[in-house]
């Protein structure tokens, strides 16, 4: 991928979609594969309400996942997903996760079952099938010693 492409984002397992969030722009972007394979053109913008700002945009099977930030207002946010038809063209959007504070990390599982998505405080794991808004509390958040109390990452070996 490009440095001078201001993008974060990650492709379809397929190729040929993939998804970003510029930062000039408060919402998320999909690009398509173009039919002889060699570039990809922007397919859809996706616009966030008023206010809020769309990033860490993610695909997980026909599912695209991202976080939501409303602007200026701190420690609001939620992680959404959008279900994305065949041909590319339509989706569908969810509230899938509401929590005082913003969300800080959303990963999908090993497995890609659930998502995986924590706070400042707790770690939760998000079902894509349950109502929206549902999430279960999985653990809370181990710091560190400081006065702080950054959360300790752990990697994946």
């Amino acid at each position: 991928m490009s440095m001078r492409v201001p993008v974060h984002g990650r492709f379809t397992a397929d190729w040929q979609r993939f998804a970003y969030a510029p930062f000039e722009t408060p919402g998320v972007h999909v690009a398509e594969r173009s039919a002889d394979g060699s570039a990809y053109t922007e397919d859809a913008e996706l616009v966030p309400p008023e206010g809020e700002r769309w990033s860490a945009p993610e695909f997980q099977g026909g599912r695209l996942w991202f976080s939501a930030q409303q602007g200026g207002v701190g420690g609001v946010g939620n992680v959404y997903f959008l279900e994305i038809d065949d041909d590319g063209g339509g989706y569908s959007d969810d509230r899938t996760f509401e929590v005082p504070s913003v969300p800080e990390q959303a990963v999908p599982s090993p497995d890609r079952s659930r998502l995986l998505v924590h706070d400042d405080t707790a770690w939760y794991g998000i079902d894509p099938d349950a109502e929206p808004g549902a999430a279960d509390r999985l653990f809370d958040v181990v710091t560190d010693g400081s006065r702080e109390g950054y959360p300790l990452v752990a990697g994946r070996a």
